[in-house]
């Protein structure tokens, strides 16, 4: 999901509830399901859904991916299609990201075949790695940060977006630190104002996919 969701998560929780200690971790999407299910975190951030009829996966936010290219690469400045990546460098996320499989399938329907050159699994390297010319690289709108190294490929079919969700166990849901998180969550989809401070609940463990 990327740090950007979930520190504006936090920070409308720590706005409600300013008594409270949130502990933040972080790994890849099923580091993060096995905590949850292990009672390891209260609640995660993942950009996709959980199949799991143990878990409640609550939407939050739908993300545009971009993709972006060292400033001197050819095909900065053109308008472009998908077909034209066709044999181009990139580089790509680790087995498992879900930013990966969006940009696969996009690709796979599109008819397009890249050429994968270095596997990265975390966003910063793969800013570095596209800005030392090396391929080119993916990331969601929030994610992605102007750098005079890079430039976002104005792609007008590469249509492609993944889906922040906030989950937790089931059984979990009617908690009192639980709930006030998800009322938070709530709050901001409608663009609500948070309630009134309410330092009395026990510390909030967190986790976020890596990304």
């Amino acid at each position: 999901m990327g740090p950007y969701n979930v520190m504006r998560i936090l920070s409308a929780y720590r706005a409600r509830f300013p008594g409270i200690f949130v502990s933040l971790s972080v790994g890849d999407s099923s580091q993060v399901v096995d905590r949850i299910l292990n009672y390891h975190a209260d609640v995660g951030v993942l950009v996709h859904d959980v199949q799991d009829e143990r878990v409640q996966s609550i939407p939050f936010r739908r993300q545009r991916l971009v993709m972006f290219a060292h400033h001197a690469h050819p095909l900065v400045g053109r308008r472009l299609h998908l077909a034209d990546l066709q044999g181009q460098e990139m580089i790509v996320r680790e087995p498992g990201s879900t930013t990966q499989q969006v940009v696969n399938r996009r690709l796979r329907e599109a008819g397009v075949r890249v050429r994968p050159v270095m596997e990265i699994g975390s966003r910063e390297s793969i800013r570095e790695a596209v800005a030392c010319g090396l391929g080119l690289g993916v990331v969601s709108d929030v994610a992605y940060m102007p750098d005079p190294r890079l430039r976002m490929l104005d792609i007008v079919d590469f249509d492609a977006y993944s889906h922040s969700h906030v989950i937790c166990l089931r059984e979990r849901m009617r908690s009192r630190l639980v709930m006030s998180f998800l009322d938070v969550v709530d709050a901001m989809k409608a663009g609500a104002a948070g309630g009134s401070p309410d330092g009395g609940a026990a510390p909030l463990s967190a986790c976020e996919e890596r990304p």
